[in-house]
């Protein structure tokens, strides 16, 4: 089986045989549409593509906003008053 992919400026071509998964490493937090079509063992490809929306975050603590530091007040005032 041939499958090509494509991910927002990543692209490429793989087969892939039994292997039934992607992964991406160090992608910068936003959005992206993984997209990917199929062929057949003959190789005949599906006229359908399909098509995924994926949102990466950013890290706790990387976004400007002040949730990651309440939270950390929170967890040590539940330590501190829990001893």
């Amino acid at each position: 089986m041939l499958i090509s992919w494509q991910v927002s400026i990543l692209t490429g071509n793989i087969r892939v045989g039994a292997k039934r998964f992607a992964y991406y490493n160090n992608l910068k937090p936003g959005t992206y549409t993984f997209q990917l079509k199929a062929s057949n063992a003959n190789g005949i490809w599906d006229d359908e593509m399909l098509r995924m929306e994926v949102v990466i975050l950013p890290p706790p603590g990387k976004h400007g906003g002040p949730t990651p530091y309440i939270l950390y007040v929170f967890v040590l005032l539940s330590i501190i008053l829990s001893g």
